[in-house]
């Protein structure tokens, strides 16, 4: 699952993870993605740190009230001003690898136990 505000990184990111083969889900806010969070099980949810309504931070605090073992990965543009590190299995700076983004969701999802 996928929740950036920027529409252009949003559909940037989308394209991807679809093209190496993940299904994703999208949400333009925290209150929308923790809307989507809720309607199925996702392995992973990549947010964006900043964003309206609700930031990524609060985001991953109310998600992992929901199901603490949920990975999640935060997109911030100044990673330094993250203050709850620990809700993030990761975190990347802006601009960041995609080669790198996308080793690092494998092997997340590699190691999640399947239900």
């Amino acid at each position: 699952m996928l929740v950036e505000d920027d529409a252009e990184v949003r559909y940037f990111l989308e394209r991807i993870l679809t093209k190496a083969g993940y299904v994703v889900g999208m949400a333009a806010d925290g209150v929308s993605g923790l809307r989507l969070f809720r309607v199925r099980p996702w392995d992973l949810v990549i947010t964006d740190r900043k964003m309206p309504k609700m930031t990524g931070e609060e985001l991953a605090s109310a998600i992992k009230k929901e199901v603490p073992t949920q990975h999640i990965i935060l997109i911030a543009g100044i990673p330094s001003c993250v203050e709850y590190t620990e809700l993030f299995d990761a975190v990347f700076g802006k601009p960041f690898s995609i080669p790198t983004l996308l080793a690092r969701i494998s092997a997340l999802i590699e190691v999640t136990p399947k239900e």
